[in-house]
């Protein structure tokens, strides 16, 4: 197996996952806290393609505008452009929190994100994997 196969197979598989473990919280379980420190589950499912298209944009492919401004997703969950949760002061989460879009609008725009990526992912060969992108 190519390594470029294996590593779509594990971001499928982190996706199921991530399915089955969102299907069934609430909204208050998707917010909730367990020490003021700590981020919610929504706010890191959000981190994490707010992140993974940041860094598709970034360096994987050249010029291209992450989908959070070129689909408008920033505009349809009422948050900023260049937002992206890195370094979020507690009172960022906070706020976060008490306005976060639905799940299942999180849940779309992560799985843009993940099309693109794996898009990405099946445009390189084993040797691809040895450049250090930046």
């Amino acid at each position: 197996m190519a390594v470029t196969a294996f590593i779509e197979d594990l971001l499928e598989e982190s996706k199921r996952r991530l399915y089955r473990m969102l299907r069934d919280l609430t909204p208050e379980e998707l917010i909730w806290r367990p020490v003021p420190e700590a981020n919610s589950i929504g706010f890191i499912v959000w981190h994490i393609a707010r992140v993974e298209d940041r860094w598709l944009a970034g360096f994987a492919v050249d010029q291209m505008t992450e989908r959070w401004i070129r689909d408008g997703w920033a505009e349809r969950c009422g948050l900023s452009e260049s937002h992206t949760g890195v370094g979020f002061t507690l009172e960022q989460v906070d706020d976060f929190n008490k306005n976060m879009p639905p799940i299942a609008e999180i849940m779309a725009y992560f799985d843009a994100v993940r099309e693109d990526m794996l898009a990405y992912l099946r445009s390189l060969n084993d040797a691809d994997l040895d450049v250090v992108p930046g």
